[in-house]
């Protein structure tokens, strides 16, 4: 039975669409803020590029797979679970989803960056094809 108070249509919507916008450039998506982009320069042999730590995309990959846990929760749920709360179910899908894409997106980018700026000190630990490394 429906309720005989109204709200405005998107109302809601409006808020969350807010909050997204807010919540994203300020917290979201660790690696995105975090993670260095490395050098683009190949370092000297002998000389090591300080790397980003790894702890920002598994805090992404934790952060997105809660994301993925809420989405199937929310699609399991019934609607009239989310009675009396602040976003509807295809809301709750849809912030869900934004939140999983964010995140996800973000680990693949802090991996990749972490990754490039490894091999660049596992190359620099041997010496550049053609030079001869001097003994003494």
């Amino acid at each position: 039975m429906r309720s005989s108070r109204t709200r405005p249509a998107g109302g809601s919507t409006v808020c969350a669409l807010i909050a997204l916008l807010f919540v994203t450039p300020f917290g979201g998506g660790c690696s995105f803020i975090f993670v260095d982009s490395p050098p683009q320069r190949r370092p000297r042999y002998g000389e090591e590029v300080e790397c980003s730590s790894v702890v920002w995309p598994l805090g992404d990959t934790l952060v997105g797979g809660y994301e993925g846990y809420r989405i199937a929760s929310a699609l399991d749920a019934s609607d009239t679970a989310y009675r009396g709360a602040r976003i509807n179910r295809g809301q709750d899908i849809a912030l869900g989803v934004a939140f999983l894409a964010l995140f996800a997106t973000s680990a693949v980018v802090g991996y990749s960056r972490v990754s490039k700026c490894w091999s660049l000190n596992d190359r620099s630990s041997s010496p550049s094809p053609g030079t001869i490394p001097l003994r003494r």
